[in-house]
């Protein structure tokens, strides 16, 4: 008898009463976030309004100074005003009033509209759509039906009202995609393809039946079903539908369907999709086990476990670590084979993520599979309290604040996670440059200093071609593991920045080689030496003129200092607060290209006689020559930090990095996001707004916000008060 390698869809569906459909109402652009030719303003603390009123009025570009609160006298009221200027200097003005003593913050005043509700009669019975936010969602963004999920799946009811215009082949045509022969009617699971594609894309607002998650988004519909014992089961062929897909550019794809067996057709499948850009989602399975469930448990795919009325677990949901996050999945209203139902089951769970990642890719367009990734974990719910639940994964998905939020925090169950997703928002595939190497640093080193032979590395980043990942001293960890897969796939070099004392192990060092990897240590008797090593390697690559010179001691301004090595090609070396070691000494003696070295701190941070002791360095071969020396600093670590970002990447940088500056694992990585996004690390305390400087550098520029770590290194107070310094 034919045994197909199948994945039985548990789920169940109630058939109800079909309706008719009416034409849809024409939709209007969302419109923008923020107010032109305003700002909101605030006083310093003990800044009296009148006087100060003056002095904005002076400022470049100011037109009017209104109080925000004419008729009130409490003087937390009276501290607000609303300042009034040309289209287009918002940003310019904003950070002039910013540098005021005056002045406390100056930010753009976001556009507040009423939230969206569509007109279809039986809406109101759609629970998840208000537990998700999807009524502010579709105040900012309802996509439109060039913007297609892929569904693969039993089949599809393409005659129903709801489905009409919804359905399309990979060629843009209306229909579906066979790459099964389907199954009658009556076989169970038959009606499965319809419900899926109708809670990510039924018609919305169109004056019948349900909305759905996706509003007016299209589904690229494919058929693979095929009967089997009375039962409509998913034909081996779905991986090479995947395949397909995204070589057709389709830049979600929703798997319904699981199974408890691995296969390694499927996960290179998934492997390739990735490559290409496409965002794979699959339902995280209706056992109520722990065991892994695949594809939903392959690298790179989000599984989506259930939730209820009442945001917990549905009793019959997969768990576990493999989980990333979870949808409501318990009686959910949507179309069926000629009419409604309720549907029940993670299968009715991962469409609602699978429409959520393509509103998000109709929005920001430029995004890959693992970036889009990354915004859908970023804007979940964290409903059980905890960052990552075994059970929900991130929590509960968030339409709305999937498609508002100007920061993404990239974080992961332990500071590899963490970096891994550094690295997907880095290098997500598709159209970004390929990788043809990897820098493995340690996460774990003696002191916990893995940071000293990490940050001399970053250079090696420049230009996109080299990836960083974090692993375990003593083991490859599975993370890592899945990092190195998905770059260098069929082995390739992996570069081992500093000795086995410090760096990563000789035991991990043969099992890379007994992957099949070129490995290359590069490391010196010292950390000195080791970031001597490591800059000759950069120099060699990029010829650069200048060097970037920070304490060897301390993290704190080595790390925005990596951000710009990795961004601009330059070798970090190290010093002492008071002297050069020997390493250092000789590297600078050696370089005959090196005019500039830029350091990192103020005089108590690296003496003043530092700077002469390099100048004696560079004497032997720089006779005739100017070396000039900068300084970077600030009064503290943060407002260094931001000193850093100014001088090497400009005043208006079109991404940042927000990282703690007391905790460097999270963010040792950041350098990869400055290679390939030209984002500065900026510090923070991690633990309430983000610091004046920081508010000031920002304030106005609407850039891309990336927040390095969970909510206990860099709060969620944090992160708000970041999104609203860049608005």
């Amino acid at each position: 008898m034919r045994r197909p390698l199948a994945a039985l869809l548990l789920i169940l569906a109630v058939v109800g009463p079909a309706a008719p459909a009416a034409a849809a109402r024409p939709q209007t652009a969302p419109p923008a976030t923020v107010w032109p030719g305003m700002l909101e303003v605030e006083l310093a603390d003990g800044t009296r309004r009148a006087p100060v009123v003056a002095a904005l009025d002076a400022v470049a570009g100011v037109e009017k100074v209104l109080p925000a609160f004419p008729t009130s006298s409490d003087p937390a009221l009276a501290r607000w005003l609303t300042v009034e200027v040309a289209d287009g200097t918002e940003a310019t003005v904003a950070a002039a009033l910013d540098r005021l003593p005056q002045v406390a913050s100056a930010a753009r005043v976001p556009v507040r509209v009423p939230a969206y509700d569509p007109n279809d009669p039986r809406r109101a019975e759609q629970w998840h759509l208000d537990r998700i936010g999807a009524r502010g969602g579709w105040s900012v963004e309802r996509g439109n039906r060039g913007a297609r999920v892929g569904v693969i799946d039993t089949q599809f009811d393409a005659g129903h009202p709801e489905l009409a215009g919804v359905l399309f082949r990979r060629d843009g045509k209306p229909g579906v995609e066979r790459f099964a022969p389907g199954c009658p009617r009556d076989a169970r699971y038959s009606e499965h393809g319809t419900f899926v594609a109708g809670i990510a894309a039924a018609g919305t607002d169109n004056r019948a039946g349900v909305s759905s998650v996706g509003f007016s988004i299209g589904v690229v519909a494919v058929q693979a079903g095929v009967p089997e014992a009375g039962a409509c089961l998913i034909s081996p062929r779905w991986s090479r539908a995947l395949v397909e897909l995204a070589d057709a550019g389709v830049r979600v794809v929703n798997l319904s369907f699981s199974g408890t067996r691995a296969s390694a057709t499927e996960a290179a499948a998934v492997r390739y999709a990735v490559s290409r850009g496409t965002l794979v989602v699959a339902a995280a399975g209706n056992d109520g086990s722990t065991a892994p469930a695949y594809p939903a448990a392959l690298p790179f795919v989000v599984g989506v476990a259930a939730t209820d009325q009442r945001d917990r677990l549905w009793s019959g949901s997969n768990r576990g670590s493999w989980v990333d996050v979870a949808a409501p999945g318990v009686g959910l209203l949507t179309v069926c084979p000629g009419g409604y139902c309720n549907v029940t089951g993670t299968s009715a769970a991962a469409p609602v993520v699978s429409a959520i990642a393509t509103l998000v890719a109709a929005d920001q367009p430029h995004l890959e599979g693992l970036q889009l990734r990354g915004r859908v974990l970023s804007a979940a719910a964290p409903i059980t309290g905890v960052t990552f639940d075994p059970a929900v994964g991130r929590g509960r998905v968030r339409l709305d604040r999937a498609v508002t939020q100007r920061s993404v925090r990239l974080h992961g169950p332990d500071r590899v996670g963490t970096a891994q997703a550094v690295g997907h928002e880095a290098h997500p595939g598709g159209r970004g440059p390929a990788v043809d190497r990897v820098v493995l640093v340690p996460a774990d080193a003696p002191g916990d200093r893995g940071w000293v032979v990490t940050l001399p590395a970053a250079g090696l980043l420049h230009g996109g071609a080299t990836a960083m990942v974090l692993t375990g001293r003593d083991r490859l960890h599975p993370a890592a593991a899945e990092e190195l897969d998905r770059f260098l796939p069929d082995g390739g070099q992996v570069i081992l920045p500093g000795s086995a004392a410090i760096g990563i192990s000789t035991a991990v060092e043969d099992q890379l080689r007994s992957r099949g990897h070129d490995v290359v240590r590069v490391a010196g008797a010292d950390d000195a030496a080791t970031a001597a090593a490591l800059a000759d390697a950069i120099i060699g690559r990029s010829n650069a003129t200048a060097a970037l010179v920070a304490r060897g001691d301390t993290f704190a301004d080595a790390l925005p200092l990596a951000a710009a090595a990795a961004a601009r090609g330059l070798p970090l070396v190290y010093v002492g607060q008071d002297s050069v070691p020997d390493a250092t000494c000789d590297w600078i003696r050696s370089q005959r290209t090196v005019r500039t070295l830029h350091l990192a701190g103020g005089t108590k941070a690296i003496a003043p006689a530092v700077e002469d002791a390099l100048r004696t360095c560079a004497a032997g071969l720089l006779v005739g020559r100017d070396l000039t020396i900068t300084r970077d600093a600030g009064a503290s670590r943060v407002e260094t930090s931001v000193a850093i970002a100014r001088r090497h990447f400009g005043s208006s940088p079109t991404a940042v990095s927000l990282a703690n500056g007391f905790k460097w694992p999270d963010a040792v990585t950041g350098g990869a996001l400055a290679a390939t996004r030209g984002a500065p690390v900026l510090l923070t305390t991690g633990t309430g707004a983000v610091e004046p400087g920081v508010r000031a550098y920002l304030a106005g520029t609407g850039t891309t916000a990336y927040v390095l770590g969970g909510p206990a290194v860099v709060s969620d107070a944090t992160r708000q008060s970041l999104e609203a310094a860049t608005r």
